[in-house]
C-alpha cells in the first residue's frame, strides 16, 4: 500500500502493528524517494472477517486528521 511520506508510513505501520496486525513500512533507500509503502502479507488462513477488520482499520487510520 503506497503511503508516499515515510514519517506517516512508518505511523501508519506501528499503529496497525498495535492493533495486532503484521504490517511493515518499507521506506527508501528500499523503495524511490515518496513512495514509502506498507508491506502487507495475506496468507490463506485469514477468514474474510478479519480482512474486512483490516482494511476498515487501515483505512480509518490513513484517513483520520
Amino acid at each position: 500500500v503506497v503511503i508516499g511520506d515515510s514519517g506517516k508510513a512508518v505511523k501508519i505501520a506501528g499503529r496497525l502493528q498495535s492493533a495486532g496486525y503484521d504490517v511493515r513500512a518499507v521506506r527508501p533507500p528500499t523503495v524511490p524517494d515518496n513512495t514509502a509503502r506498507l508491506r502487507v502479507s495475506l496468507n490463506v488462513g485469514l477468514s474474510e472477517k478479519t480482512l474486512r477488520e483490516f482494511v476498515s482499520e487501515l483505512t480509518r487510520i490513513i484517513y483520520e486528521k
